[in-house]
């Protein structure tokens, strides 16, 4: 009867500090949150609002239930613009543009208490022209135009050639 006492005060203990680890487990990982390559985070504080401090990559504390992390993408991302437009000469324009942007990074507390994790703070790294077309009579036009220059070309070839004969 003595060792089932014992057997039960030695599993009470266990099962208590068992309990105890599990706690200071769910503690630390409730602190900890990671910010991965290409990111960057903001701490909103349940007492001092957004803080202004942008956090870098790696594992960072925080107090638990005090503080949230929203992480933010910063890495360079393509959007695509397409668009008909017309020329002053009313020809019909179709245009597709590429811009290479990003949000700026130490404005990231200031775009996340104005806009939320919307970009509109961003950084153009690039614009490009992708494509460019006019409508079909204005191509027609420029080919006639260029095989009228090619015969004027292959004219004057001809005429160089009988010269030198």
């Amino acid at each position: 009867m003595g060792s089932n006492q014992a057997a039960l005060s030695f599993l009470k203990y266990l099962a208590i500090g068992a309990a105890r680890i599990d706690a200071g487990a769910a503690t630390l990982s409730s602190s900890l949150y990671i910010v991965d390559d290409g990111q960057r985070a903001v701490l909103f504080d349940r007492f001092k609002g957004i803080i202004d401090d942008v956090v870098g990559e790696g594992t960072h504390f925080l107090v638990p239930w005090g503080q949230k992390p929203f992480i933010f993408d910063i890495r360079t991302k393509p959007h695509t613009f397409s668009c008909f437009s017309g020329t002053k000469d009313l020809q019909m324009v179709h245009l597709t543009l590429r811009v290479l942007s990003r949000p700026e990074v130490l404005r990231l507390p200031k775009i996340f208490k104005t806009l939320g994790l919307e970009d509109f703070d961003i950084e153009l790294n690039d614009v490009a022209i992708t494509h460019l077309s006019y409508g079909a009579e204005f191509s027609k036009a420029v080919e006639k135009k260029q095989v009228a220059q090619q015969e004027a070309e292959w004219s004057k070839f001809v005429v160089m050639k009988a010269e030198q004969e």
